[in-house]
């Protein structure tokens, strides 16, 4: 029996987070049929319910901005309030004296004593075969499209702590095999970020990444770490869609909107501007093409400005809104079923623009990170990317009437491609874990 922990998993409260837990496990167990997995997230109630084959434990050492959403979460505190921000710093102040704690109770279990704190993912990590660190974007400052300002500071450089205490206590302490599975890493713009990064590839024993910016990091980063270049491993999840559908639901061609900016990246104004340039151009499409716009919020987290909120807004300025709608999907599966329907995504999002390529729906991309330009290129429709600081009703429109036009010429693309790049990932994610699991 194999024993695997995934580590720096965020919360599976997103679906694209769900995707690529559900890729990786199902990954995971094809090549190794007896297998036990764990994994260490910070949402170990969410991910416990979502994926109940996996054992969730907690992280290492806590990330001061996670633990103050999901507390903001449940007590519906307003991320913009004092009470927000209090929270942060508290959590913050608790990282620092996590961090002492979490080395010298790894350091006790190594030496036959029981830990004193965190003792449940210390226990995983000194007893598994091998460490993956989740196929995501794990090590970065940022992205790249967007501002890098004082709090996207602050969220990077803890962030990159704790995944690099992770990191170091397994390799160092525990002696383990580390694979980092198919990650965007970078954009690294400081002297700490560097540093960081260095010290977390540097102690990997693998490092697939999936498109070739990030490979361009690892060249400027000056590392050594054997490294592959894939894909979005979320790519291999092979969803069984529902077949019922209501009454006169294809009477009209199906537009799925998946809107969404990072918290505290855009002004208010590029705020503004992005939510009318896309009410104004799904309005034409009403009318010149009769479609039915639905929005498909990715994570819904009750916070302001979440996906959702950018839904409504946009909604609420939409001339033919009578004409669109909001659908909150239960689940993973219910979400590829409703975009499985579309006859084009309009996506700001890494993950729907995922599960539409998979299931042949041409898709538009606002792109806020080159994870996302990466993977059109990957596709050869990188025609139809523009970046989030480039969108204008004018700009938005053209590309969305230009892949209205090539649709069927870009299903038949996708049905060629996607395939090729499911063996690569496939092929590429079996060698690497069996040359360490032999």
């Amino acid at each position: 029996m194999r024993e695997v922990l995934i580590i720096h998993v965020g919360s599976v409260t997103n679906k694209g987070t769900l995707a690529l837990v559900k890729a990786q496990t199902s990954e995971l167990r094809r090549i190794f049929r007896a297998v036990r997995i764990a994994a260490s997230t910070c949402d170990v109630k969410e991910l416990k319910v979502l994926v109940p084959d996996v054992t969730p434990v907690s992280l290492l050492v806590d990330i001061p901005h996670e633990k103050a959403d999901i507390s903001a979460k449940n007590h519906e505190i307003d991320r913009d309030s004092y009470v927000y921000k209090l929270l942060l710093i508290a959590y913050s102040i608790r990282m620092l004296l996590e961090i002492p704690v979490c080395l010298m109770s790894s350091l006790f279990y190594h030496l036959g004593f029981a830990a004193s704190y965190r003792s449940s993912v210390i226990s995983y990590i000194a007893g598994s075969d091998v460490i993956i660190s989740t196929a995501d974007e794990n090590f970065k400052e940022g992205a790249s499209n967007l501002p890098y300002n004082i709090y996207w500071k602050f969220v990077s450089w803890t962030t990159l702590l704790s995944r690099t205490l992770e990191v170091l206590i397994s390799k160092r302490v525990f002696k383990k095999t580390i694979i980092v599975f198919p990650n965007s890493i970078g954009p690294f713009r400081t002297f700490v970020g560097c540093f960081l990064g260095k010290l977390v590839f540097n102690n990997t024993d693998l490092l697939l990444l999936r498109e070739r910016y990030s490979l361009e990091w690892v060249r400027r980063l000056g590392l050594k770490t054997p490294t592959v270049v894939t894909s979005d491993i979320a790519l291999l999840n092979d969803i069984e869609k529902p077949q019922t559908t209501n009454p006169g639901e294809h009477d009209k061609p199906l537009l799925v909107v998946c809107p969404g900016i990072y918290a505290a990246a855009l002004s208010q104004t590029q705020q503004n501007n992005y939510v009318n340039a896309h009410a104004r151009a799904l309005d034409k499409f009403i009318d010149e093409y009769g479609v039915r716009v639905v929005f498909l919020p990715l994570e819904i987290t009750g916070r302001k400005n979440d996906d959702y909120s950018f839904c409504k807004s946009i909604l609420e300025k939409m001339r033919n809104s009578a004409f669109a709608e909001i659908v909150n999907t239960k689940n993973l599966e219910d979400f590829c079923a409703k975009v499985s329907q579309s006859e084009l995504m309009l996506s700001s999002r890494m993950h729907p623009t995922v599960i539409a390529s998979s299931c042949r729906v041409p898709t538009v991309v606002i792109a806020y990170d080159y994870k996302q330009s990466g993977l059109m290129e990957q596709l050869g429709l990188d025609s139809y990317v523009m970046d989030i600081n480039q969108v204008t009703y004018e700009n938005l429109i053209l590309t969305m009437e230009k892949a209205w036009k090539n649709r069927r010429f870009i299903r038949e693309h996708l049905e060629l491609e996607i395939p090729i790049l499911q063996t690569k990932i496939r092929n590429t994610i079996e060698a690497s874990c069996k040359s360490f699991l032999v």
